[in-house]
């Protein structure tokens, strides 16, 4: 589709949703066809699909958008932030600001549960922990794993990752490297220890 970039969803209707410089939009691959939901403004980043919601940043703020009506039906915080990330149970986001800095929201109010400072990497990442009670955050040659509440440090990994996921059981850290038939790291999240490092792989 012209002019159509990522980031891609998988919609639960078989539809597939991404931006378009200023604009979101809907394919349906069956139907060959493009829809642009109303009320999108501003550079968007970070689609997240929850319960028939869309949760992406567009400019200033956080937005939900209402998948069904294609309207906005929520805005959280009045700062510029990028890339964010939905907690499991889906009552807190987090997301990078202008300075790289990690913030957590409540999903609810829009009150920031704390913010940490943080140093310039091009390929920012973050994953919660299925349970909620940390957040890993991709920084310059490293990960860091961050206390969910308070925003503290609880360990490190050594790693320049382009891309992160953590397993359903929240026990293993996956950090890809990013081009083609680059490795996939493998990490115990608990000790922070390196498990194996899958070769020729093309993860971004």
């Amino acid at each position: 589709i012209s002019g159509v970039t990522a980031p891609w969803l998988n919609l639960p209707d078989g539809r597939q949703l991404g931006t378009s410089t200023k604009s979101l939009v809907t394919w349906s691959p069956s139907e060959r066809s493009v829809r642009a939901p109303a009320g999108i403004d501003g550079h968007l980043s970070g689609l997240l699909a929850s319960k028939g919601r869309l949760i992406y940043a567009a400019g200033r703020g956080l937005h939900e958008l209402d998948l069904a009506t294609g309207r906005v039906t929520t805005r959280l915080g009045e700062e510029f932030c990028s890339e964010p990330a939905l907690s499991a149970d889906g009552s807190s986001v987090a997301v990078f600001d202008k300075g790289d800095g990690v913030r957590v929201l409540s999903r609810q109010t829009g009150e920031v549960r704390f913010h940490a400072r943080g140093d310039s990497w091009m390929h920012k990442r973050l994953a919660f922990t299925p349970d909620g009670k940390h957040l890993a955050v991709t920084r310059k040659k490293r990960i860091e794993l961050l206390d969910a509440t308070s925003g503290e440090r609880v360990r490190s990994f050594v790693a320049s990752a382009y891309s992160l996921a953590i397993s359903p059981d929240g026990t293993t850290l996956y950090a890809g490297q990013g081009g083609r038939k680059s490795p996939l790291l493998v990490f115990d999240l608990a000790s922070g220890k390196q498990l194996a490092q899958l070769d020729e792989t093309d993860v971004w």
